[in-house]
């Protein structure tokens, strides 16, 4: 394993894995923990999800069954870990554990003794048993309300060992079965854009901003495929627009000769982007070579682009042209004043009149003022007309961006869907969503927050950890230059105490508290169907 720096990092010690969990168990951010171990978030992710988490100790016989039939009938990856309300990289782990024979589950009941409850039911089984005790079948069918004492006893064995299996695992493989077999051919050109298609996901993209939520641009596209797809097809893309234009027939007296690119010819182009590209690549390389425009440098340009102002300083131009080798001169092949011309001759720079913009870079400002505008309404910073010109191109600048944009007649026809902020309302229901579900963020977004994506809520929960330990580390500073002058003073009752009424601090510790209290009150189940089976 080698580090983003290119150092190589060696193998994980019990060390670092003890130094994770007790991080992850105190809901840090990868990124702090990240910093904490020196390896990347992502290693240090995908380590902890399948050797440290202390919740592989918790999967069930019934668990790794389900598992076993659901990978079996190709179910998706994503489908799976919803299912268990998992990560994909640990159900792929458990996967190929079981695999290897370590925890294969040598049986299950037959379909006459099939469970079946109610999810409700078995839910409200579990509730009753963390709450009444075990084997109190009166008072767990009470509070069930649909089963007798009979019922609960009877079902007990079946209920532990069925737990998460249900009959939605066959259903999906025989809609998969019957799926594949009426669309074997069409599934395999399901996934190939069309030039229409391409047209139409920037069309998309225009009208709602990179911004929005993915999954409407993916409706109204190509709803056959997923969200990150359609979003990685479109960044492949660049923004170029995408048209049919037949090939241009060329003809033999259409091919003219090409005498190739010598050294000196490459050095006088890098020279020339240096002194006028406004890209930022070539005014750093610029200021790193000292290479600045001079004067005389315009007036040629301007003489050679056909101006009649070039008169001026003629003289000095004359005989600087004589006192420099032709060699020497970074201009060779330019015609003087004189009419005298130097031994080499380079292809001519474009007339300053000819037009600069493209219809790729036509399209390229649309998105570019589409992105800056939809930036302005979220934040009320205006719009960066510089930033827009550096990445359109070279010969660009911030004028002609804003001329150009003013003299398209459909700017004004463009809608863009305003952002979607976080109300109290959604917090709400973010709150009430990981009381039922954890950090399962797909479950919340289906059964509390359909208007908003996955990747967004677990966005939102990311951020407001980012902001609580930015919010914190200043206030720590603070403690600490004050516990100088008061050795008594407590560090963390400080810094609570001065955040306490920040309404992001108190949000994401709430947040924090029910995701802990999920897991404390999803262990004890757990620990059940492990003394049962043990």
């Amino acid at each position: 394993m080698t580090s983003t720096t290119g150092q190589k990092l060696g193998a994980w010690t019990p060390e670092l894995d003890e130094l994770i969990g007790r991080l992850r168990s105190q809901d840090h951010t990868w990124e702090y923990i990240s910093l904490a171990v020196g390896r990347p978030k992502s290693a240090c992710s995908d380590r902890f999800y399948t050797s440290i988490d202390p919740e592989l100790k918790n999967w069930t016989p019934a668990m790794l069954l389900k598992l076993d039939q659901m990978v079996e009938s190709g179910t998706p990856w994503t489908d799976i870990a919803a299912t268990f309300n998992k990560k994909i990289i640990t159900c792929r782990h458990q996967w190929a554990t079981l695999g290897k024979g370590k925890y294969r589950v040598k049986g299950y009941l037959s379909s006459s003794e099939a469970l079946n409850w109610k999810q409700h039911e078995i839910e409200n089984f579990w509730k009753a048993w963390l709450k009444h005790g075990r084997m109190d079948w009166k008072a767990i069918a009470a509070y069930i309300g649909s089963r007798n004492e009979r019922d609960c006893r009877k079902s007990f064995r079946a209920i532990v060992t069925f737990h998460y299996v249900t009959l939605t695992s066959r259903k999906a493989r025989s809609r998969l079965l019957l799926g594949l077999k009426n669309n074997s051919a069409t599934d395999r050109t399901a996934s190939k854009w069309t030039p229409e298609e391409h047209a139409a996901l920037l069309e998309a993209v225009m009208e709602h901003g990179l911004f929005s939520d993915w999954s409407v641009i993916r409706d109204k596209v190509k709803p056959n495929l997923s969200e990150d797809e359609v979003e990685a097809e479109y960044y492949r893309l660049d923004g170029v627009a995408i048209k049919v234009e037949p090939k241009p027939q060329v003809t033999k007296s259409d091919i003219k000769p090409h005498d190739g690119w010598t050294a000196e010819d490459i050095q006088r182009l890098n020279t020339i982007l240096m002194k006028y590209s406004s890209l930022p690549v070539w005014t750093k390389e610029a200021a790193e070579h000292g290479v600045e425009p001079s004067e005389d440098d315009y007036e040629k340009i301007f003489d050679e682009s056909g101006g009649s102002g070039g008169s001026k300083k003629s003289g000095e131009s004359k005989k600087s042209g004589e006192s420099k080798n032709s060699g020497e001169s970074r201009w060779s092949g330019v015609e003087s004043n004189s009419g005298e011309t130097t031994n080499k001759t380079v292809p001519r720079l474009p007339p300053q009149f000819e037009t600069p913009w493209t219809n790729a870079r036509v399209h390229r400002l649309k998105r570019l003022v589409s992105q800056q505008q939809q930036q302005e309404r979220a934040t009320d910073s205006p719009i960066n007309w510089s930033w827009i010109a550096d990445h359109i191109g070279p010969g660009i600048d911030e004028s002609m961006c804003i001329t150009m944009w003013h003299s398209m007649p459909e700017r004004s026809k463009v809608k863009y869907n305003p952002a979607k902020y976080w109300t109290k309302k959604d917090m709400e229901l973010l709150e009430k969503g990981i009381t039922a579900y954890g950090r399962g963020w797909a479950l919340i977004q289906q059964n509390f927050l359909q208007e908003r994506t996955i990747e967004s809520i677990r966005r939102k929960v990311t951020n407001l950890q980012h902001v609580r330990d930015s919010l914190v580390a200043t206030q720590r500073e603070i403690a600490l230059n004050q516990k100088l002058e008061t050795p008594d003073l407590d560090v963390d009752a400080f810094i609570h105490d001065n955040l306490k009424h920040n309404p992001q601090y108190s949000s994401i510790n709430r947040l924090e508290e029910l995701m802990k209290q999920y897991a404390e009150d999803n262990g004890k189940v757990r620990k059940v169907i492990h003394r049962k089976f043990d």
